[in-house]
């Protein structure tokens, strides 16, 4: 998985969230792809996995101070 630009919803801090779950999903599978240890890509699915809570917490927030119309429905995509 790559980052495109047209992915960007024009929020920074957002944005680079998005690009580092790329990057870690990308890393995930660079280690399977490559072989990896099974201690390596459990690792690997471990932070993504901490990432992923720790973005949707962040981006949730973030909607509900700025009082996005669609968050009910945003959160439930999450």
């Amino acid at each position: 998985m790559k980052w495109l630009p047209e992915y960007s919803c024009r929020v920074k801090a957002i944005d680079e969230d998005h690009q580092m779950l790329f990057n870690v999903v990308d890393q995930l599978n660079t280690c399977h792809l490559e072989g990896g240890t099974s201690y390596q890509i459990k690792t690997a699915i471990a932070s993504l996995v901490r990432y992923v809570d720790e973005h949707f917490e962040r981006e949730e927030r973030f909607l509900r101070r700025v009082g996005y119309p669609h968050f009910a429905e945003h959160k439930q995509q999450h």
